[in-house]
């Protein structure tokens, strides 16, 4: 019986979290990249916009990014200081951040984990 119960509510996690990207994507929180080609000019013009340098966390190579793009789960996260990618990994999101470190920046919530009462954080 507790079997049973494990599978439906991790089903159930599953569908709201689905819905809670979808959610994200309908407010154009997340917009996704439909191309590499994109990510570039997105990351050019993050960095011939700044004053100062670009700090990036993203080390991927091209191959990995074009991978992710064309599973769709390569988001860009709409903020107002500088530029995040979100890469969709299931139960969480991975940001990449292009941003100035001398400018305060915030990013919206992209919260996915439903954790039950038991759960001790």
């Amino acid at each position: 019986m507790e079997l049973k119960s494990n599978i439906m509510f991790s089903f159930i996690h599953k569908i709201k979290q689905w819905y809670k990207h979808q959610k994200l994507i309908k407010q154009s929180v997340l917009i996704p990249i439909t191309s590499y080609d994109q990510y570039a000019a997105l990351v050019k013009e993050a960095k011939d916009n700044s004053k100062n340098k670009v700090f990036s966390n993203c080390y991927m190579l091209p191959a990995e990014i074009k991978r992710l793009i064309h599973l769709k789960k390569f988001y860009q996260v709409k903020t107002e200081q500088g530029l995040a990618f979100a890469d969709d990994e299931g139960d969480y999101y991975y940001l990449f951040l292009y941003v100035n470190m001398s400018v305060s920046f915030t990013f919206p919530s992209l919260r996915k984990r439903y954790f039950d009462r038991k759960c001790i954080l």
